[in-house]
């Protein structure tokens, strides 16, 4: 983030767009309505420095993939992908993503379903696009810079458990 200074969607929606309206959803009135593209706002809060790449998605990716290799590990070596399914309280979701995917308007069950972990990092990084926080080539970014510090960070501590030091661990080594 230090090398690039790209602005978030916000500003460029509120000053790209002036006099223009756009549809949105407005977390206020809970719904999508047509607004001036000056009051826009993404759906999560924004930090103050640029948004490229997005550190969510790296987060996303390197968390998940330490996940399926954890899961692969214990579950041996024969396994291809771990599919992960959640079920949450549909009062979970706002009343605005009820409506708009015919969720139950009560505390019924949902299902999440994702075919492998790699394909739920791929949701948790576009979900900062759908958030209006990023743009999509800064979750492309930071999905491909967190690919293999979930292993790294598996077989760091794996060589920590084992009494070992791990490799290019210049910490590990001064001690």
């Amino acid at each position: 983030k230090i090398n690039h200074d790209l602005v978030r969607p916000q500003t460029v929606i509120q000053s790209g767009i002036i006099g223009k309206r756009v549809s949105s959803f407005v977390k206020k009135q809970s719904a999508v309505l047509e607004i001036p593209a000056s009051q826009w706002e993404s759906y999560l809060g924004t930090q103050p420095h640029s948004e490229y790449p997005s550190a969510s998605a790296l987060l996303c990716r390197a968390t998940l993939e330490h996940a399926e290799v954890a899961a692969k590990y214990k579950l041996g070596s024969g396994s291809a992908t771990v599919p992960f399914n959640l079920s949450v309280s549909a009062s979970t979701f706002p009343e605005v993503i009820r409506r708009t995917f015919g969720l139950p308007s009560d505390s019924s069950p949902v299902n999440v379903y994702f075919e492998s972990l790699s394909a739920m990092a791929e949701n948790c990084g576009t979900s900062r696009l759908w958030a209006g926080v990023h743009f999509r080539p800064s979750v492309e970014v930071g999905l491909s810079l967190g690919e293999g510090i979930g292993q790294a960070a598996f077989d760091h501590v794996r060589h920590l458990v084992r009494g070992q030091v791990p490799p290019n661990c210049i910490r590990c080594r001064i001690a």
